[in-house]
């Protein structure tokens, strides 16, 4: 395996272990995120769904590897 195939599968693996992250985050009742104003948690949320297409991007690429 290529030195760059190595690096998309590991950055694959980080991106998904910070998306989990922040799902967990987002998802926590009565945590951090339900204390923060209603802009900052939609960015958030976008952020999630970014991350998430990225994700799945990075996932298609290995898959054709």
């Amino acid at each position: 395996m290529s030195t760059w195939q190595e690096r998309l599968i590991e950055e694959h693996a980080e991106l998904d272990a910070r998306g989990e992250k922040l799902v967990t985050f987002i998802m926590e009742e009565g945590g951090t995120y339900d204390t923060l104003p209603r802009s900052d948690q939609m960015y958030l949320v976008a952020q999630l769904a970014h991350m998430s297409s990225y994700c799945d991007v990075l996932e298609d690429r290995i898959d054709r590897l």
